[in-house]
């Protein structure tokens, strides 16, 4: 199922906001694709294999999840980091595991 927002009100919204309808085509869309990495808040991440792992201000850094759980935005499954500007897309992140 491809999801493309029409609704007004949600375009002119935050990332963080959407009405009922489009939260339930989203969620629907979520459950069918099955993308979700399972990064919840607290979890340390570093990023890999994206066009910001290469900069060296971000480079090998650890970052903290801030978000609850991950959602879809624009087709991509994302999370907040703490102190990255904007949500980030989960398949370019690799959680750490400390218990080893």
């Amino acid at each position: 199922m491809e999801y493309n927002c029409t609704c007004i009100d949600c375009k002119q919204a935050s990332a963080t906001w959407v009405c009922d309808e489009c939260q339930e085509l989203r969620d629907k869309r979520f459950k069918e694709k099955k993308t979700d990495t399972g990064l919840k808040n607290g979890d340390q991440v570093v990023m890999h294999t994206c066009m910001e792992a290469k900069n060296p201000k971000y480079a090998g850094k650890i970052w903290t999840v801030s978000s609850e759980h991950e959602w879809e935005l624009c087709g991509s499954m994302v999370v907040m980091l703490e102190g990255f500007s904007g949500a980030f897309a989960s398949q370019y992140l690799q959680k750490l595991d400390f218990t080893k």
